[in-house]
């Protein structure tokens, strides 16, 4: 996804209040995005919760961006240095985003599914715990879990 804003040095400079601004805006367009190529998922939350697309991006990633007493933001930059192998190209930074994007809004889809369908809560327990017992591993591939 094209942005017109450089990924890389914008997460490499996150004290700028302007690098700050871009990295939300970038972000959110990233989640429209990713929210827009699954619809089919969120359907039923939009009805149910009456939200539309772009409040459920600002409530999936809005946590990203929480502050410290020092103002910087915390999650993100946990999530850089975990990151292996190190970012260094422009490609790899905008990879990086969107793999933590689409995290945060798979994890955002999932809990509101699960507060409002407990039935959809219990067959997610079951198969989270068969594949913690059985040792599988989840793999998203083109907005599809396996």
């Amino acid at each position: 996804m094209k942005t017109g804003v450089e990924i890389l040095s914008t997460l490499s400079n996150l004290n700028c209040p302007a690098s700050r601004k871009q990295l939300i805006e970038v972000s959110y367009k990233i989640a429209l995005t990713y929210l827009k190529y699954n619809f089919r998922k969120v359907k039923k939350i939009l009805i149910s919760e009456e939200l539309t697309p772009q409040e459920l991006a600002l409530d999936a990633i809005s946590s990203l961006f929480e502050s410290d007493e020092e103002n910087r933001f915390i999650i993100i930059e946990e999530a850089i240095k975990r990151w292996n192998p190190p970012i260094d190209s422009e490609k790899e930074a905008e990879f990086f985003l969107n793999k933590l994007i689409a995290s945060r809004i798979e994890q955002h889809i999932s809990l509101l599914l699960r507060q409002s369908d407990p039935f959809f809560s219990r067959i997610l327990d079951k198969i989270n715990y068969l594949i913690k017992k059985k040792g599988l591993k989840k793999s998203n591939y083109l907005g599809n879990v396996y």
